[in-house]
């Protein structure tokens, strides 16, 4: 009985001790590890015995690529040793895509680029068929490519066709003084073709469009001119 007594104190007084003189964690100020990289903050943390949890990852304007964008607790927060300090790392600045631009008016685009928070660069102008005058023809970068917020985007907006011009005549003038007339009335010099007739030299024989009619302006025309055999 006595055996059993003092061996029935002895447990009691063991768990006592287990139980309420078991150390407890001690609280620690948690430090500040946002702008630093995970193995970074994985040293600073380790020195106060606590743990870095990755709980996600997103865009941020400021902070840089790889490192800590946002912690919780925050700093100088009280918590217990071996407890976890949650952070966010940033993916780097957000990024957006240029919006398709071909057909598009300038002023929409306009509006487009600035809820994309984009800019709108210098402007060009040119043909396309089938573009009316105002929309847009392309623009650099192309539509689709993912770039930062801010980036300026350089568009080409078609424009007023220029009149169709009445073609000149120049059968019976010298081919070179026909080319030149060519030039001087807008357009271009086409093919150039050489045939022996009974005529002068290097005189013109014929073209193509026919004198009097209507082309645009820089359109090509061919010529046809005696040889000197």
């Amino acid at each position: 009985m006595l055996t059993a007594l003092i061996t029935s104190i002895c447990t009691f007084f063991a768990l006592y001790l287990v139980v309420f003189h078991k150390k407890k964690p001690k609280e620690v100020i948690v430090p500040q590890v946002v702008g630093l990289m995970p193995s970074q903050a994985m040293e600073v943390l380790d020195g106060r015995k606590l743990r870095l949890q990755i709980i996600e990852r997103r865009a941020d304007p400021k902070v840089p690529r790889g490192q800590i964008c946002s912690q919780h607790p925050l700093l100088d927060s009280k918590v217990l040793q071996h407890s976890a300090v949650n952070v966010v790392l940033s993916s780097g600045p957000p990024r957006v895509s240029v919006p398709t631009c071909a057909g598009v008016t300038l002023q929409d685009y306009t509006i487009l680029l600035t809820k994309q928070k984009l800019k709108l660069g210098k402007l060009g102008y040119g043909t396309s068929p089938g573009a009316k005058p105002g929309q847009i023809i392309s623009c650099t970068p192309v539509a689709g490519t993912v770039v930062k917020p801010g980036a300026t985007i350089t568009v080409v907006v078609a424009k007023q066709s220029d009149p169709e011009k009445e073609v000149p005549k120049l059968t019976r003038s010298s081919c070179r003084k026909a080319k030149k007339e060519i030039v001087k009335a807008g357009f271009t010099v086409g093919k150039v073709k050489w045939r022996a007739r009974d005529a002068p030299p290097y005189t013109v024989l014929g073209q193509s469009p026919e004198a009097g009619t209507k082309a645009k302006p820089g359109s090509p025309i061919d010529l046809t001119c005696n040889r000197d055999d």
